[in-house]
C-alpha cells in the first residue's frame, strides 16, 4: 500500500509540474516577447543546473558549472 501511495504522489507532482509549466508558457507568450521568454527559461535552467552541479548531484562534475556559465557570460 505504501509503495502505491508514493507512486501516485510522484505522478501527482509530475502532473502539477507539467501543468504549471504549460500555463506559464501560455501566459508568457501573451505578455512578453518570445525571445525574452526563452532567454529567461534558459537562464533559470542554467541557474538550477549549476546549483546542482556545485552540490555534487549524481552524474555532474565541477566542470559543468563552467560549461553552464559560458553561454550566459560569452566567455
Amino acid at each position: 500500500m505504501r509503495g502505491r501511495l508514493s507512486v501516485w504522489s510522484v505522478l501527482g507532482l509530475v502532473y502539477v509540474g507539467w501543468g504549471s509549466t504549460s500555463l506559464a508558457i501560455r501566459y508568457s507568450l501573451e505578455t512578453i516577447p518570445p525571445l525574452l521568454g526563452g532567454a529567461a527559461r534558459f537562464l533559470a535552467a542554467a541557474v538550477v543546473r549549476s546549483r546542482t552541479a556545485v552540490r555534487g548531484a549524481p552524474g555532474s562534475t565541477p566542470g559543468a558549472v563552467v560549461a553552464e556559465g559560458t553561454p550566459v557570460t560569452g566567455r
